[in-house]
């Protein structure tokens, strides 16, 4: 993405410390390569809906099965 800008550490901080929102990562040899977002959202229904919001994968490594197991 261009013009992409780092949010402060305050604001990714609040959203950490919810309990519906998580982050994860993938790594290699000590290299993050990938990362998503996850918001947990309640529903009418007793089951909840996660919903993946962001997800990135270093260019080097998109479309070699990092998703896949």
């Amino acid at each position: 993405m261009e013009n992409n800008r780092r949010p402060g550490q305050t604001h990714l901080k609040t959203l950490l410390h919810r309990n519906n929102s998580f982050a994860a990562r993938a790594k290699t040899e000590n290299k993050i390569i990938a990362g998503l977002t996850i918001y947990v959202l309640d529903q009418y229904s007793e089951k909840p809906l996660a919903y993946i919001y962001d997800l990135a994968v270093l260019p080097e490594f998109q479309i070699k099965g990092l998703g896949e197991n």
